[in-house]
């Protein structure tokens, strides 16, 4: 049922159509036709133009009074309608959108706890491990001595490399070790060849960064992050575009804004990456 903000749409088309045929029969139409035909060649025809124009102006005035109230009808209805979707739809969007910041601010303080747990696990490992790693170094250092020549010490090291229950840690030591020995036979300075026998095995031992923790997904989510830009400093990006670090599609240009620097006189053609067309124009007043 139509209210008084909402006439009845299909009673003005009606009354649409019928204006249209009266008005086509009273000529209205045959300006378009005229100005279809008319070359503007000389005084006469150009003063022919301007009475074309007035005409054309004066119809279209006719035209936009006939169907100005059936669009104001239409945008009413439109209205309404938004109106009434909003009503219905909004709140199952703010579910949906308050439902989604509720599990994506749940993955994000779970990826934080998940993270801060395996560095905290990798810290206690890294502990873990340098202490056997000393522990290693004494034996070691309690079997070989101190006082035997380090021909000696790379045999006895070699030996016990093919001892039962040798793990990687303790190998890894014992052959750093024989390296340290081998570097001192080869003329180098004992402290020298430590420190970089030390250094090698710690970096070819160096513990593995602790593996991303993510929340677990449920059946049907898809997860991610969204992303808003807020230009600060348009000339800045503006460089930046001209720099070719952004793509040219970041930003659109203003026709209007650079349309009134051309007529001022500011951007001229071929200037800052513009081409300028002039073309006359040429209108009438309504009389």
């Amino acid at each position: 049922m139509e209210t008084e903000n909402t006439p009845n749409t299909e009673v003005m088309e009606t009354e649409i159509e019928g204006a249209l045929v009266v008005m086509e029969e009273e000529g209205a139409l045959t300006v378009i036709d005229q100005s279809k035909a008319l070359v503007v060649s000389d005084i006469e025809s150009k003063k022919r133009s301007i009475t074309v124009e007035q005409e054309a102006k004066k119809q279209k005035k006719r035209y936009m009074d006939l169907v100005e109230p059936f669009k104001k009808a239409l945008k009413a209805r439109h209205t309404n309608a938004c109106a009434k979707q909003n009503e219905l739809v909004h709140p199952f969007d703010e579910v949906i959108a308050n439902e989604g910041r509720k599990r994506a601010t749940y993955d994000e303080d779970e990826r934080v706890r998940l993270a801060k747990e395996a560095a905290e696990r990798a810290e206690i490992e890294a502990a873990e491990r340098a202490e056997r790693l000393q522990a290693h170094q004494t034996a070691i250092t309690e079997r070989v001595g101190q006082h035997k020549s380090s021909e000696e010490t790379i045999e006895l090291l070699n030996l016990m490399l093919h001892e039962d229950g040798m793990t990687d840690e303790k190998a890894g030591l014992i052959r750093s070790q024989i390296e340290t020995e081998q570097a001192v036979l080869d003329g180098i300075n004992r402290e020298a060849a430590q420190e970089a026998a030390e250094a090698k095995m710690v970096a070819d031992a160096a513990p593995s960064p602790p593996a991303a923790s993510l929340a677990p997904k449920s059946k049907g989510e898809v997860t991610g992050y969204a992303y808003k830009v807020t230009v600060t400093d348009m000339k800045l990006l503006c460089q930046a575009i001209g720099e070719g670090k952004v793509p040219t599609a970041a930003v659109k240009e203003a026709q209007g804004k650079l349309n009134s620097y051309a007529k001022d006189g500011i951007i001229k053609h071929g200037q800052f990456g513009c081409s300028v067309e002039k073309t006359p124009t040429s209108f009438t007043r309504q009389t």
